[in-house]
This record gives C-alpha cells, structure tokens and sequence, in this order.
C-alpha cells in the first residue's frame, strides 16, 4: 500500500519557506526543475544527458555561456576527450589559468602522463622541451678526411633521440620520429687546396638538394660553407649529409650538423 499527498504549493503562513526532506531521502524529479535563485550543492553534479550554464543552446555534454573560474588559483582545471586525444591534469594544473588572484600571470601547461610537454608562461614565451632537436659535431680534424657521409661524434644534444648514435648509421643521420618540417643547418667540412667541395643532402639515402659547391679557382683552402635547409619527412624517414669529393678539411671546433622539429 502506498499514500500520496498531492497539492499545488507548499508554503508557510507568510506565502514562503522550505521544503525539506530527511537525512537518506531523495526528491526525484521526472520533468524541470525551473527557478530565479540560486542553486547550491555542495555534492555532486550527475547528469547523463546534458548540462547546460547560462544558455539554452548547444548539442555537446557540457554547454556554458561565459567564463569558467576555479576556486582558487591553485585548483585543477581537468578536461578529457573520449579516445585521449588530449588529457589535462595534475597537481600544477593551470590549462585555462591565466591570472592568480593577485592579477600576476601565471602559466598554461599542456601536461601528458603527468609531465608538461609545453608551456606559455606569464611573458608569452612558449616552451616546448620535448621537442626533437639535435646538435652534433666530428671529432676529426685536418686535411685528408674522405668519410662519407659526413660524420658527427661528439653530440652535445640529441632531445627525442632522433641523431643515431648506434647500429647502422651511427653519427650520420637523422631519423624523424614523426611526419612533420624539419629545419636543418650544418657547416660540414672545408674546402681542402686544390680540390673541390661540395655537400649534399640525402633523404633515405637517395640525393635531395645541393647544399653547397665550390670549383677550384683562385681561392685558397679552407674556405667553408655553412646551408639551412628545411624538409617534410614522414615518420622514419632518415638524413644524411654527404660530400661530393674528397678528400676535404674538419675542424672539431667549427663543424657541426643540427637539427629539429618545427611543426
């Protein structure tokens, strides 16, 4: 057997007042809830269907008319897309934080698996320290020098690992870890007396560009030149530089090879 009392309004004498359920009850609402105050909980927000702030309008899960703020300068901001493609979260959490109470800038991280991948800090300088970069230099040097390609011992950063440093190809080339541009710039070797110099760059180790020449004319030895060049290259896809004769001239100070990720 089940009772029910049903009226239209429930009030007190004065035409207001609270309508209130005991601890462990709940009041279950079929159809709108539609009122001109202000909503307070200090639980949860479940919803299965759609939620909607300030507007009346939207097909996504979260709909929000203006600004979201978080309660306090040092509270996560934490957003997740269904398949991951982007997953913000963490105990520094500041995506969409850009002003502290004071006013004073702060940063917006970009955080994967814990780890910030890129930050915009105060002074609008973007960092990204994941980033694949490499700087290498030859650690021979003099005339007389006939490898080819090129090679570049003495890497002083190698960011992503990308600059092989082992196995087949080791201090030669370059391997992308991800289709994108790269820039590339080198300074590779030396003019030698009485010899020509030139240097090309080798995609997968086939000839892609000329990146410098030089005939023998009036000129001395030791004459070098420095080329930039900027690539598409798909995943896996590996560089080299080489030269057209040998032999030429090195200089572990001057030489280098570098690269890296531009977008």
């Amino acid at each position: 057997m089940s009772s029910k009392i049903r009226v239209d309004t429930i009030e007190n004498v004065a035409g207001s007042g609270n309508v209130s359920l005991g601890s462990g009850h709940n009041l279950v609402v079929p159809g709108n809830i539609t009122g001109s105050g202000t909503a307070t909980i200090t639980g949860n927000v479940l919803t299965n269907g759609q939620l909607s702030v300030n507007t009346s309008s939207g097909n996504e899960k979260l709909n929000v008319h203006g600004a979201i703020r978080t309660s306090a300068p040092s509270a996560n901001f934490n957003a997740g897309l269904e398949g991951g493609i982007f997953d913000f979260t963490g105990s520094v959490a500041r995506v969409g934080h850009v002003n502290g109470a004071s006013g004073s800038a702060k940063d917006i991280q970009f955080i994967t698996a814990g780890t910030a991948k890129m930050t915009l800090n105060g002074s609008g300088q973007l960092t990204k320290p994941f980033q694949p970069f490499f700087f290498a230099k030859p650690t021979a040097s003099g005339d007389g020098q006939t490898r080819s390609p090129y090679k570049f011992e003495n890497v002083i950063h190698n960011v992503g690992s990308g600059f092989v440093t082992s196995g087949t190809g080791a201090h030669e080339r370059f391997v992308a870890p991800v289709t994108g541009n790269y820039l590339f710039s080198t300074m590779p070797g030396y003019l030698q007396g009485n010899v020509n110099h030139g240097t090309r760059v080798q995609i997968n180790g086939g000839d892609f560009a000329e990146l410098s020449r030089f005939i023998q004319g009036s000129a001395g030895s030791h004459c070098g030149f420095g080329a930039s060049i900027i690539l598409r290259l798909s995943a896996n896809d590996f560089v080299t530089l080489v030269p057209q004769y040998t032999p030429y001239h090195l200089n572990t100070n001057t030489c280098f090879f570098c690269g890296m990720l531009i977008g």
